[in-house]
C-alpha cells in the first residue's frame, strides 16, 4: 500500500509537470451527454452503499467528453479522499483539467500536495489561483505560507504585505500578522512586537492567538510591558483554547471581558469569586449581548432561592437590561407584580409581551374576565408579532364567546388565522369556527395521510442555477459536492448563495436539521393562508424517512403517519444520531429501557444504543410506543403526545383532576416543556395535513 501510494504520487507529479492533460475528448450529442452524465451520477450513488462496485463502474467509463471525464475524476477523488486513500485521491484530482472547478478541485490538489511533501506543486497551484482569483485573499494567504515552507522568505513577506494592502479587513490579513512577526529581520524586536500587537488587538480569539500569547509570555519583562494594554486580549487568547488558569493571569478585575473572566474563575474552582465578579460588574455592562449572557450565567451558578435575592438586589442597580433581570426574577418568584413591573415599566421590552400574557392568564384563571379582556386588547394592539399574541387572542375569543359576543369571538378567531398561519392556535381557531368539538381525537383511519415516495422539492433548474450563480456552482451541484458550496473557510461564503438555495443544498448534503432551520427562518413571519405552492414550507416541514414511517404505521393502521412525522420533527429534527441528556436516542428519542421492553414484545433483538440510531429500528419501536400511549388514552392526541414526552403516569395523574375542557387541560400541564411540546407536535401535524393533503 505504501509503495502504491508513493508510485501514484510520483506518476502524478511527473505527469503534472511534463504532460498536457487537457483533452477535449469525443464529441457527443446532447442526449448522449445526458445519458453518460446519468451513468456517472448513478455510479457515484452506488459507491455510497457499495464502494468497490461504484468505483469499478466509474473506472469503466472511458472515452468520455472532457467535462464528463473531469466529473468522473473528481468523483473518484472524492470517494478515495473519504476512504482516507490520499494518494489515490491526489492522483485523480491532479488528472482534472486546470479550468475545471479550479476553486474546488485545484485547491484540493494543492492542499494534498502540501500534506504529501510536494510543495513545489502546491506553490504553482496557489500562484495560478491567486492570479486568477485576485480578489479572494485566501489564495494569496496560502501562497505566502507555501513560500514560507520553502524558505522563500522574501517572497512570503512580499505576498503577506500585498495581501494586507489588498484586503486589510479580511481574516487572512489578520493572520498574516503572525507570520510577518516571524519574518522580521533578526534582532528587530520592535518589528516583531508590532505585528504580534496587531494580531492580538484584531483577533484575540483567532486560530493563531494562543501561539501569539505563548510568544508574548516567553518575552523578557521589558518586552512584555509593551503588551500591558493588551492583557485582556492575551487572556482571551488562552481562554478560547481552554487554558483558563493562564487566562486568569492576564484578566484584570475591572476591564476584563466579563463573561469569559467569570467562566474562567468558575472553571478553575473559584465559583464564589465568579459570582462576586458578575454581581459587581453586570449593572455597568454596556454590551447588550454580554449583559444578557452574564445574567444567565449568574443564574446557572446559583440556586433558585439565592438567585431571587441576587436579582432583587441587582435590579435597581442596572443601568441597562433591568427588564432582563426582572424577567428572570418573575420567572423564579412567579409573582404577578414582578411580571407587571416589566410591561408597565418597560413596555417596549422583548419580555413585555410574555409578561403581559402571563398576567392575562392569571386574571383569566381567577375569573377576572374584565381585567383579562382589558389586557388582551392591550396585548393585541401593542404586540402583534409576539409569540404569545395568538395565545392571548385565542383565550380572549373564548371569553367573548362565553359572554355571548359571538361576532367579536369569531372576528378574533379569524384574525388569528390570518395573522398566525403556522401557529397552534391558528388551527384551534379554525377548528372552533368549523364546530369541530372533538379536535383532540385522532382522526379516523380513512383520514390518515401517507407520502411514502416523498422527495425534497427542487428549488431551481440546472439552467437557472447556472444563470444565477455561474457555471462552477452549477457543476458542483451536478456532481453532488454540496459541502463545497456550504463550507466557509475564514471568509464569507465565496459563492454568495441565497438562503433558498442553501436550504436545498443542506437537504441534498444530508444536513436535514440545517435545511429545516433555514426553512423555518424563511417562513416564520408568514401571514395569511398557508400557500402550498411555497416550496420553503416543504423544507420547514419535510418528510424524511417517509417510506419507513409509512411502512411501520401502516402495519396496524393505529397511528396517522403524518402524526408520527410531526413527532419525529419535534423530537429530533430528523437527526438519527442524536441523544438527549436524559438518554433518549435517535429519530423518535426512544429510551433504552423502553426499547428493550418493546423489542421483547415485538420478538426482535434487544437494541443497544447504536442500534437505536438505525432509523428503521428506531421508527419501528417509536411508532409501537406511540400506538401504546394512544391506546391507553383512547386516541386523545393531547394526552398521548404529552405522555410521549412526560410519561403516561404523570399524564394520568393530571387527568385525575377532572378537567373536561382539553384546551384548559393543555394549558394547565405543569411542565413548561411538555405543554409547549404538545402544542408544537400538534401544530406540526396539522401543518403536515394541509401541506400533504
Amino acid at each position: 500500500m505504501v509503495y502504491a501510494a508513493v508510485a501514484a504520487i510520483a506518476v502524478a507529479f511527473a505527469v503534472y509537470f511534463y504532460t498536457d492533460i487537457s483533452s477535449s475528448g469525443p464529441r457527443v450529442s446532447d442526449a448522449e451527454f445526458k445519458a453518460l452524465a446519468a451513468k456517472i451520477r448513478n455510479a457515484y450513488n452506488t459507491a455510497k452503499t457499495d464502494t468497490n462496485l461504484g468505483i469499478s463502474q466509474l473506472d469503466a467509463l472511458n472515452g468520455l467528453p472532457k467535462q464528463l471525464n473531469n466529473r468522473r475524476n473528481v468523483l473518484l477523488a472524492a470517494i478515495y479522499e473519504k476512504l482516507g486513500e490520499e494518494a489515490l485521491a491526489f492522483h485523480y484530482y491532479y488528472l482534472i483539467d486546470k479550468d475545471y472547478l479550479p476553486r474546488f478541485a485545484r485547491f484540493k490538489l494543492a492542499k494534498m500536495a502540501e500534506r504529501t511533501g510536494l510543495e513545489r506543486l502546491a506553490t504553482e497551484i496557489y500562484e495560478d489561483l491567486a492570479r486568477r482569483f485576485s480578489k479572494d485573499p485566501r489564495y494569496s494567504y496560502e501562497l505566502a505560507k507555501s513560500y514560507l515552507r520553502q524558505n522563500a522568505l522574501e517572497k512570503a513577506r512580499d505576498r503577506f504585505l500585498e495581501l494586507q494592502g489588498a484586503a486589510p479587513d479580511s481574516d487572512f490579513a489578520i493572520g498574516a500578522n503572525y507570520y510577518l512577526s516571524n519574518l522580521c529581520n533578526s534582532g528587530d524586536r520592535e518589528c516583531k512586537i508590532a505585528y504580534l500587537r496587531s494580531y492580538l488587538s484584531k483577533s484575540p480569539q483567532g486560530n493563531l492567538a494562543s501561539l501569539v500569547a505563548d510568544e508574548v509570555s516567553a518575552m523578557n519583562e521589558t518586552e512584555r510591558k509593551q503588551f500591558s494594554d493588551l492583557h485582556n486580549q492575551l487572556g482571551l487568547s488562552y481562554y478560547s483554547h481552554g487554558e483558563y488558569a493562564k487566562a486568569l493571569n492576564y484578566f484584570s478585575s475591572n476591564g476584563s471581558p466579563l463573561l469569559e473572566h467569570a467562566t474562567a474563575l468558575a472553571q478553575t474552582g473559584k465559583r464564589q469569586e465568579a459570582l462576586a465578579l458578575l454581581l459587581r460588574r453586570i449593572p455597568n455592562e454596556t454590551n447588550d449581548e454580554t449583559a444578557k449572557n452574564a445574567i444567565e450565567y449568574l443564574l446557572s451558578l446559583s440556586s433558585s432561592t439565592a438567585s431571587i435575592s441576587q436579582l432583587r438586589a441587582l435590579a435597581p442597580r442596572m443601568q441597562k437590561h433591568r427588564d432582563k433581570v426582572l424577567w428572570h426574577l418573575a420567572r423564579l418568584s412567579d409573582l404577578k407584580e414582578d411580571y407587571q413591573a416589566i410591561y408597565e415599566g418597560f413596555p417596549d421590552s422583548f419580555y413585555a409581551p410574555e409578561s403581559m400574557a402571563t398576567v392575562f392568564w392569571r386574571e383569566f384563571k381567577r375569573g377576572a374576565d374584565h381585567n383579562a379582556l382589558a389586557l388582551a386588547k392591550q396585548h393585541w394592539q401593542r404586540y402583534p408579532d409576539s409569540k404569545s399574541h395568538a395565545f392571548v387572542a385565542f383565550w380572549a375569543a373564548k371569553l367573548y364567546e362565553a359572554q355571548g359576543d359571538h361576532n367579536m369571538a369569531n372576528a378574533t378567531l379569524q384574525n388569528i388565522i390570518e395573522e398566525h398561519p403556522l401557529d397552534f392556535y391558528r388551527f384551534r381557531a379554525e377548528q372552533i369556527l368549523a364546530r369541530k368539538n372533538k379536535w383532540y381525537l385522532l382522526p379516523n383511519v380513512n383520514e390518515f395521510g401517507s407520502y411514502p415516495n416523498w422527495r425534497w422539492p427542487e428549488i431551481a433548474t440546472e439552467d437557472e442555477l447556472q444563470e444565477r450563480y455561474g457555471a462552477e456552482v452549477a457543476e458542483l451541484i451536478a456532481i453532488e459536492q454540496y459541502d463545497a458550496l456550504l463550507t466557509t473557510d475564514g471568509e464569507a461564503n465565496q459563492y454568495k448563495l441565497d438562503d433558498n438555495i442553501k436550504m436545498w443544498l443542506y437537504a441534498q448534503a444530508g444536513d436535514t436539521y440545517s435545511a429545516i432551520k433555514t426553512g423555518h427562518q424563511a417562513v416564520e413571519h408568514m401571514k395569511g393562508n398557508i400557500d402550498v405552492s411555497d416550496k420553503r414550507l416543504f423544507f420547514a416541514y419535510p418528510l424524511p424517512y417517509a417510506d419507513l414511517v409509512a411502512d411501520e404505521a401502516g402495519r396496524r393502521r393505529l397511528i396517522d403517519p403524518m402524526l408520527a412525522q410531526a413527532l419525529i420533527k419535534q423530537e429530533s429534527h430528523y437527526r438519527p444520531d442524536i441523544s438527549s441528556k436524559a438518554g433518549a436516542v435517535g429519530l423518535m428519542q426512544v429510551m433504552p429501557f423502553t426499547a428493550r421492553d418493546l423489542a421483547r414484545r415485538l420478538s426482535i433483538a434487544s437494541p443497544d444504543i447504536n442500534a437505536l440510531k438505525d432509523p428503521a429500528i428506531n421508527i419501528k419501536l417509536g411508532i409501537r410506543y406511540m400506538e401504546d400511549v394512544f391506546e391507553r388514552f383512547s386516541n386523545n392526541m393531547v394526552c398521548a403526545v404529552a405522555s410521549y414526552n412526560a410519561g403516561p403516569t404523570a399524564v394520568a395523574q393530571w387527568m385525575n383532576k377532572g378537567t373536561t375542557d382539553m384546551d384548559l387541560f393543555l394549558e394547565d400541564i405543569p411542565y413548561d416543556e411538555t405543554r409547549n411540546y404538545v402544542k408544537k407536535v400538534l401544530a406540526n401535524y396539522w401543518i403536515y395535513k394541509k401541506l400533504y393533503a
